[in-house]
């Protein structure tokens, strides 16, 4: 009786952390497979969480590229021979994935007098996801529709300079680690156009201790939220 030696899976390279649904480094052996005897045969399997393993369809080379993935996941080889022995297994990596990426929440509308400034417009509810690092850039646009990113701009919060026409703002939040860009919802200035006063009456003379005769307006004023009281 020919008993065999021990068949050792050998081990395994390739733990990494990634950002959502993205592709891990390729799988590589860092140690071949040992023992027993005749043709050595490789199934890779996965698991969530690195208890109940499932074979991967088609990844049977001593070798393993993973597809995107969007969790953490573990990986191991499974080595078996064309005579019988096994399976042995390698020990599993793990494949940290950060959470995808969420967009951050800021402030409200607001509608303001002609040539004044809005109120600061800030962050109300964080990003979330990636890495948990995160840098910003403010961006505004004169139609909600093109924007470009404002210098300097790059906090939680902003402060813009009086206006004179309607805008709109956004905050970009940039992952760390590069996982990416979320943008905020956009926010509206609603700047009302400039106040005109209008026109009352004619110029007209009167004699001493005469009344004068009624000042009426002659062109109704304009302009902010459209009402109006006089004095």
């Amino acid at each position: 009786v020919n008993v065999l030696t021990a068949l050792a899976a050998g081990s395994i390279s390739g733990a990494s952390t990634i950002c959502y649904n993205t592709t891990p480094a390729a799988f590589s052996s860092t140690a071949s497979a040992s023992g027993s005897a005749g043709t050595y045969q490789y199934q890779w399997q996965s698991s969530v969480d690195n208890v109940t393993f499932t074979d991967i369809s088609g990844a049977t080379n001593v070798d393993y590229t993973s597809g995107a993935l969007t969790q953490t996941t573990y990986f191991r080889r499974v080595v078996t021979t064309d005579v019988g022995c096994g399976p042995s297994y390698t020990a599993s990596l793990k494949v940290t994935v950060y959470d995808d990426l969420v967009a951050a929440t800021i402030g409200s509308d607001q509608n303001i007098c002609y040539n004044t400034a809005p109120a600061t417009i800030s962050q109300s509810v964080a990003a979330t996801g990636g890495d948990g690092t995160w840098t910003y850039q403010w961006e505004s646009s004169d139609n909600g529709t093109s924007w470009s990113s404002i210098t300097g701009a790059t906090t939680t919060s902003y402060s813009p300079s009086a206006l004179k026409t309607t805008k709109y703002y956004r905050m970009k939040s940039i992952g760390g680690s590069g996982c990416g860009t979320v943008t905020s919802n956009a926010v509206m200035i609603l700047v009302y156009n400039d106040l005109y006063a209008g026109l009352v009456g004619n110029d007209h003379s009167v004699c001493p201790q005469s009344p004068a005769n009624t000042l009426n307006g002659t062109t109704s004023p304009t302009g902010g939220d459209n009402t109006y009281t006089y004095q």
